[in-house]
């Protein structure tokens, strides 16, 4: 029985989670509607702006509503092992006394992540000063 609650409660949430995708969607098909019938049916004389206006208006949107279908469905993806902090860490920065401390520690932790940071200008800025204080 709890089993059956707890997947009626996934399914639940999933719903409520699809409801912004929805609002969204609602959005688009007006304003899909507005100014493909709207404005351009009926209320554009000349064929060929008819034409040029709808042949615009259809390939951005075909563009859009292409990307936000791939923003919807493509999963966020898992954050790799080496990034996570270790409950130690966790516990030496909620200890540490000051922020100078706490940004010790987290530059201590990011000598050994595989980042590349690079400065304004492209070029690659050592990790040393990644955490420094800009001031």
């Amino acid at each position: 029985m709890a089993s059956n609650c707890k997947i009626f409660m996934l399914g639940c949430v999933k719903l409520v989670k699809f409801f912004p995708v929805l609002f969204i969607s609602t959005i688009i098909a007006w304003s899909y509607y507005a100014y493909v019938v709207e404005l351009c049916v009926k209320n554009v004389e000349s064929l060929a702006q008819k034409v040029f206006y709808l042949l615009f208006f259809h390939f951005s949107f075909v563009m859009f509503v292409w990307s936000y279908v791939q923003t919807i469905f493509t999963s966020p993806g898992e954050i790799p092992k080496q990034f996570y902090v270790s409950q130690r860490n966790v516990d030496e920065l909620e200890n540490a006394e000051t922020e100078d401390a706490q940004r010790q520690i987290l530059t201590r932790l990011a000598k050994h992540l595989p980042v590349v940071c690079r400065t304004m200008n492209g070029c690659k800025s050592d990790q040393d000063s990644v955490f420094e204080n800009p001031s």
